[in-house]
């Protein structure tokens, strides 16, 4: 009977294998019909190799994949960081392909890849931008030109050229009378409204000067202050006028759109602000739109006819300086005329090279030899077909790929193998493996106090006693650990999850047995927690500025004991001295639990998941001897996964790494809400107004109203205390347009 009775392990075994195997066949079926988006395509050095630029999973960064356009065999892989929004600004230099993206945490991010698919970033997370990086980085003539903060408050302005980042600080002494406030590029100037580029620099002292967007040959701005009389415009034409002297620019016969119908090119004046004639393309373009390619080439394409619904899509590259053209019809034709139109089709070629490429939102791509006309053509579907090649078909290769992918299907079936697998050995070897096990791991390990915080059966019977597998949460000199502890339990013990326990821990091997009170005595005590309840903050010590906040050390006083506290106080938000707060001291580091009126409902409710460790960024403050850091978390529940940042001053002797899992506790109606709100649209909105209830942990909890789109969201959330939230911010949230709840998911200012 008892055999019959371990037999029936099997049917979840067969059963679990019947759905695994329709969910990998149902997979590549949707790997056929419905691929992973690609950001961008990229044909790259002189067309023989192309590029793909694809979000990794949960969005968390870009895949970088290198082909040989011939074939396309995988020749290389790499990473591209960036944040959720996943935007792209590339140009070609000197045989490289520049890759600018943005990230939150770290600001510009400049990846060079050479012929040989060697990746490199420049940027070193030093440069941020105002905004958003397609609006803030501008191409000009293959040059990128970007302007913005350097990770602080300083300003700076940078150009990319021939593979290399060059980068001014705005703030140093003796380039401008006052120090520089803000920095704005001057209107048209990008767009052929002006021989050279130029930014509006606003000075402390209320005084105004413009700057040159490109570097000279000492890698410096062309500077001139608005004179004292006269408008802004007036200056503005003299910093214009100033400038193309300076770089020896022709500002009399630039090349742009006269707006009025049939909107074609035209030569224009920017001197006078006079439009001159029709450029003379061999045939007419009509609702042109004019590239500048670089610094002696733009590309002028459009349409065959005045309505271009009647038309073809035709293009000429004319050389400024011999008045030259060469059509590219043949290159530009592969796009429709919406699609030659939008923003994001790019075109580039370098100088001196007879290659001109584009790239359209990972749609397509191109390549022209404009000395032979020869073009090649990549559209996403003949990419995804080389991403994707060994993976379309039933096959070992694809089904391994299908187990290496995980999921909670996977997981299941893996784990049901397991227990049969494990139950045929253990049956033989269990009990002289357990025996021996335990002597060596008592003699060798070292005495620790712990908490289960998970339980489950394995599956295993002795003596009808069930094997179950303990999760113990402890402290390891100063690092929470977590290991699994296998033990054949008796019905009748009540074993409990929040039961306090001895283990003796072995930390070379990672492992650990449970002990009884005669195997721990005479051992050494574990270090306890210890609450202090409602302490009163007597005194605050500033440390300087950490990321739009302010770092400071909080000083406590409970009864006749003292505590201090390393924080960073949140723009906007303020600690005030005599407000009382709930703190935790574990091994002699003492946190704040909670601040002010939001202390009072901390503990209602609270769930502890599990969370793994997927980034650190070190901030450059330490205030005694505790690091501020910044860290991500998964937060994982099922097959659910959430992902949080958070800010924490962490011991320098504590060793925290990426990878490591730690329990998180999160109140159960904030996650059922972020659960539901993630479900929902997403957007950009305008805070209105914020105001504060205290903190959770070392966090502000705020109550914040955000527009968007004319209607007025409630955010109610923990933030971030190194970005902050202020009125007139602009954030990305999710949303609920019944409830209007919303939920931050990007601090975009």
């Amino acid at each position: 009977m008892r055999k019959l009775g371990g037999l029936i392990f099997l049917f979840p075994v067969i059963l679990l294998s019947i759905f695994l195997w329709r969910d990998y066949t149902k997979e590549i079926e949707d790997l056929n019909d419905n691929p992973p988006e690609i950001a961008e395509i990229y044909y790259f050095d002189e067309g023989h190799k192309a590029v793909a630029v694809s979000f990794k999973e949960y969005r968390e960064n870009m895949q970088l994949q290198m082909f040989d356009a011939a074939t396309g065999q995988l020749l290389k892989e790499g990473e591209i960081l960036s944040d959720i929004h996943g935007q792209l600004v590339a140009s070609y230099q000197k045989g490289s392909l520049v890759i600018n993206s943005h990230v939150q945490s770290r600001g510009l991010q400049v990846n060079v890849l050479d012929s040989s698919g060697n990746l490199q970033e420049l940027a070193q997370s030093r440069l941020d931008i105002p905004t958003f990086l397609s609006s803030d980085m501008k191409l000009w003539r293959g040059r990128l030109i970007v302007a913005g903060n350097m990770m602080g408050t300083a300003l700076y302005v940078a150009q990319i050229e021939d593979g290399k980042l060059e980068m001014v600080n705005l703030n140093a002494e003796g380039l401008f009378l006052a120090r520089p406030e803000r920095v704005a590029e001057v209107r048209d100037s990008f767009n052929q409204g002006m021989a050279v580029p130029m930014y509006k620099v606003d000075l402390v002292n209320d005084r105004t000067a413009y700057i040159s967007g490109i570097l000279d040959q000492n890698q410096q701005p062309v500077v001139m202050m608005q004179p004292e009389e006269g408008s802004s415009f007036e200056a503005e034409e003299q910093a214009a006028a100033q400038f193309a002297k300076h770089f020896n620019l022709d500002a009399t016969k630039l090349v742009r759109v006269n707006s009025s119908f049939p909107e074609q090119a035209h030569y224009y004046n920017a001197s006078t602000d006079d439009w001159g004639n029709v450029v003379p393309t061999p045939q007419p373009v009509y609702q042109a739109r004019v590239i500048t390619l670089n610094s002696e080439e733009v590309l002028i394409t459009g349409s065959s006819t005045e309505d271009e619904q009647d038309g073809q899509v035709i293009g000429y590259l004319l050389h400024e300086k011999n008045g030259q053209f060469t059509d590219v019809s043949t290159l530009v034709a592969q796009l429709s005329y919406e699609e030659l139109m939008q923003s994001e089709t790019a075109f580039y070629k370098e100088n001196g090279s007879s290659k001109l490429y584009y790239s359209a939102q990972g749609k397509s791509a191109g390549i022209m030899d404009v000395a032979s006309q020869a073009v090649q053509h990549l559209t996403e579907n003949q990419m995804q077909q080389w991403r994707f090649a060994d993976l379309r078909t039933v096959s070992l290769q694809s089904f391994w790929a299908y187990l290496l992918e995980g999921g909670a299907l996977v997981i299941n079936w893996l784990v049901w193998v397991l227990i049969i697998s494990f139950m045929l050995i253990s049956l033989i070897f269990a009990p002289k493996i357990a025996n021996k096990v335990n002597k060596s791991a008592v003699a060798n390990g070292e005495i620790k106090q712990g908490t289960i915080v998970g339980m489950r059966e394995t599956g295993l019977y002795v003596n009808e006693r069930p094997q179950v597998e303990f999760r113990v949460h402890f402290d390891d000199g100063g690092q929470m650990r977590e290991v699994a502890i296998k033990k054949v339990i008796s019905f009748l013990e009540g074993i409990r999850e929040g039961d306090t326990v001895m283990i003796s821990y072995n930390r070379k091997r990672n492992k650990a047995i449970f002990l009884t009170s005669d195997q721990a005595v005479n051992q050494a005590q574990p270090e306890k927690q210890e609450r202090i309840e409602r302490a009163v903050l007597e005194r605050i010590d500033p440390y300087g500025a950490a990321g739009r906040g302010q770092a400071l050390l909080l000083h406590f006083k409970a009864g006749t004991d003292r505590y201090s506290v390393p924080v960073v106080q949140a723009a906007g938000f303020e600690y005030q001295i005599g407000e009382r707060a709930n703190l935790m001291v574990v091994g002699g580091v003492t946190r704040i639990l909670g601040y002010g009126p939001s202390m009072r409902s901390i503990d209602e409710k609270m769930l502890t998941l599990q969370g793994k460790i997927v980034q650190i960024k070190k901030e450059p403050i330490t205030i005694q001897n505790r690091r501020l850091m910044v860290i991500d978390v998964v937060i994982t529940e099922g097959a659910e996964q959430l992902r949080k940042s958070n800010s924490l001053f962490v011991p320098e002797n504590m060793p925290i790494h990426e990878g490591v899992t730690l329990p998180m506790s999160i109140r159960k109606d904030d996650l059922d809400k972020e659960r539901r709100l993630l479900k929902g649209k997403q957007g950009s909105a305008k805070v209105v107004s914020v105001s504060y209830l205290g903190t959770v942990g070392e966090r502000p909890l705020a109550r914040i109203t955000a527009e968007r789109a004319g209607t007025h969201y409630i955010i109610e959330q923990s933030i971030e205390p190194l970005y902050g939230v202020q009125e007139g911010d602009e954030l990305w949230i999710t949303y609920d347009e019944s409830t209007r709840e919303a939920l931050i998911l990007n601090y975009t200012s």
